[in-house]
Order: structure tokens, then C-alpha cells, then sequence
């Protein structure tokens, strides 16, 4: 959907323009606030409602990619995002303030609701993009979970249109849902800064599980950078209490017992492992911890062994800035850090000599990458 009550059909590979569907009564006065694409790719459901008054919305069938009107449905009032198609492309659910109303694909006739207002559910606030991720379908088409502004999650009954489960756990309002990889569970996350995984698989209700893994162990402030061994073995992540830099450190953890294996001292920003697991390279500030060290900072590489925790290699690198990001080239051999200034900085992983520093002349670089190949990078900046 643009601007001023359009909806434009595109071909991805040429960005050419397909179809402009005729829609009645779409206009600037009424916009397109959501949309869904069926399984196949051959029909869209746009809910489109009017500007000056949100309660007043209708559903448009359109046939893709020629973006034949095939037909309008009747939304209850209040209607609103998101909408969403069945896994099987045979049903849409629209969301509607307070439960959910679900519609035959083919007639756009209306089969039943799911829920109520009398359930104290409220499905999404007033949103003006294109998202679903406040609902998904299970994969067989069965279930419909959804979140709510009040930080609850509700598992529903399709064929039924009953309320299964409420689950409770997240402590603000949800903000994305998705379903597993294996397809027995959902993954949420929330406005606590919390994702978790939910086991579905149990049946039932009183079965139901809350199964996420929480890493414990930092007892300071940020977590600053976090990185995963290629193996999955081991994580390191980085901890940075500002504005009080004694409170940093970097701790080497067992991804399996989630316990902490080494604590690194030290006053880190970036961390990076490299190819075959048995090291890790930590970009920092040196010096100590006292205001005037992070005010005018001398960038820092250090390498560390993962098994013993003992440090194998130590560079102050002469450079006065901090690492805003760094990246290990494919082969292991180097090192490429942005320092937030209009160049980038590549290093030798063996000796933590610098190699190579390159000029940029579009602005201050905070991010980079190596292409899988290792011929090339990409930097980004401000």
C-alpha cells in the first residue's frame, strides 16, 4: 500500500508496476491499514478503513497478479490489524477490537468469531503498518495465537472459536509472535525486553509449559556485544556499566549448562570469535577505568584463548577511538573493525597488527561486514 488510498501490484525482479486495482471507494480519504498475501500468491485481503472515522473498515478480495477486484466482505465494526490468511489459504482472520472475526477465503462470507470483548482481550493497538506478527496461525491451521496490549497471550480454538489458554508471562504489551522452527511451539517477544518460547505440543491447557532459557550471570549494566562460538558451544558476551567503567567485564559461557566458564577483565565494547572456536578477539578501550580513559579512549585488541581463559595477545593499537563494530573475515586471518570515524581499520588476527587502513569519505562508520567470499566488505555509517 502508498499513500493517498493506493494499492500498487510490483513485480520484485523489475520493480515494474503489474496492476493498480480499482478499488471502490478507496481514496485519500480512506487508506489500506493491512494486508495479507495467501499461501500460493494468488489473492490478497486488504482491510480498508476510512480515515475520519476508524470504526467504519471493509475487506477487499483481489486476485494477484492482476489485481482483479473478486469481491468485498462486511467487517464487523472496529475492525483493525492485523489480517492474516490460514496456513492452508482456505480462511482470513481480521482482527477486530477486542476478538477476531474469521472469513472463508473463497465468498468472503463471515464463519464466527473468536472471542469476545467479555474475554478482556484487545487484540492490537491502533497501528498504521503492515504487520501480523500480533497473531499467527499454528501450522496445521487449528490454533490462532494472538497478544494483547495488557501483556497477555491467548490460544484459540478455529473450528470452535473458544479461548484454550491464556498464557501469562510477559510483563507488557506483545510486540511479535512466530511460530518454531519444528511447528510445536511459538516464540514471543514483548515491551519487557523479553523473548520466549512456548511449548504447544502438550495439548492440554493445564500442560502448558513456558520453556526459554535465560543466561544469568552479568551483574552489571548493559550488555554491550554478544557473540556464538561456530560450533554453538561457547558465547561471550560483553558487559559495560557506564558511566561507571569499573562494572565491565566479558564472560565465556557453556551454551548447553548456561554457566559461566571465564570472567575476562577488562573495558570491552566488541567481540568476535574466530573461525575454529579456539580464540576470541575482544576490541576495547585501554588504559583503566577513570573518566578521563573512556573520554579519550586508545582502542584496545586482545586475544584470548576459550578453553583456558588466558590471554594470548595484546595490541594497543594507537588508534583514539572506540570500536563500534567489528567482523572476522571468513578464513580467519583478519580483522575488520569500524571505529567511528570516516575510515575502517583492518587487522592481522595472528599478531593484532594493523594491516590496512582505509579512508571513507561519506561519513563516520559504526558498522561493517565481510561478504562470505572474503574479498569484500561492506561498511555502514551515519
Amino acid at each position: 500500500p502508498v499513500g493517498g488510498g493506493r494499492l500498487l501490484i510490483l513485480d520484485l525482479d523489475s520493480g515494474e508496476v503489474l496492476a493498480e486495482p480499482v478499488i471502490d471507494g478507496l481514496s485519500g480519504t480512506n487508506s489500506i491499514q493491512s494486508l495479507a498475501i495467501n499461501p500460493t500468491g494468488n489473492q490478497a485481503f486488504a482491510m480498508i478503513t476510512e480515515v475520519d472515522n476508524s470504526n467504519v473498515s471493509k475487506g477487499v478480495l483481489i486476485s494477484l497478479p492482476s489485481g482483479e477486484v473478486l469481491g468485498t466482505v462486511g467487517l464487523p465494526e472496529g475492525a483493525r490489524p492485523p489480517v492474516l490468511y490460514s496456513p492452508d489459504g482456505s480462511q482470513i482472520v481480521a482482527g477486530i477490537y477486542g476478538y477476531f472475526a474469521l472469513f472463508d477465503a473463497l465468498t468472503g462470507d463471515q464463519i464466527r468469531f473468536l472471542g469476545s470483548q467479555t474475554d478482556g482481550h484487545f487484540v492490537t493497538d491502533y497501528v498504521t503498518e503492515i504487520d501480523t506478527h500480533y497473531a499467527v496461525f499454528t501450522p496445521d491451521g487449528s490454533s490462532l495465537i494472538s497478544g494483547s496490549l495488557d501483556s497477555n497471550l491467548f490460544w484459540w480454538d478455529v473450528n470452535t472459536g473458544e479461548l484454550i489458554q491464556r498464557l501469562i508471562g510477559h510483563e507488557a504489551s506483545i510486540i511479535g509472535i512466530e511460530n518454531s522452527p519444528d511447528g510445536q511451539g511459538i516464540i514471543t517477544v514483548s515491551g519487557d525486553g523479553k523473548l520466549r518460547f512456548w511449548d504447544l505440543s502438550r495439548g492440554g491447557a493445564s500442560e502448558l509449559q513456558e520453556t526459554f532459557q535465560k543466561f544469568e550471570g552479568h551483574d552489571h549494566w548493559n550488555v554491550y556485544d554478544v557473540d556464538i562460538s561456530p560450533d554453538g558451544t561457547t558465547a561471550v558476551s560483553i558487559t559495560n556499566g557506564v558511566p561507571n567503567r569499573t562494572a565491565t567485564e566479558a564472560l565465556i559461557w557453556d551454551t548447553s549448562t548456561l554457566e559461566v566458564i571465564h570472567r575476562l577483565p577488562g573495558v570491552f565494547l566488541q567481540a568476535a570469535f574466530l573461525p575454529d572456536g579456539q580464540s576470541l578477539i575482544l576490541a576495547g578501550i585501554a588504559g583503566g577505568t577513570e573518566q578521563e580513559d573512556y573520554d579519550n579512549p586508545e582502542m584496545l585488541l586482545v586475544k584470548w584463548d576459550v578453553e583456558s581463559g588466558e590471554e594470548i595477545g595484546r595490541k594497543q593499537t594507537g588508534l583514539f577511538a572506540r570500536p563500534w563494530d567489528m567482523d572476522v573475515s571468513p578464513n580467519g586471518k583478519e580483522l575488520m573493525i569500524a571505529p567511528g570515524e570516516e575510515e575502517t581499520h583492518q587487522y592481522d588476527t595472528e599478531t593484532l597488527d594493523q594491516i590496512k587502513r582505509t579512508p571513507h569519505r561519506d561519513g563516520v562508520n559504526v558498522s561493517v561486514a565481510f561478504r562470505p567470499d572474503g574479498e569484500s566488505a561492506l561498511y555502514g555509517n551515519n
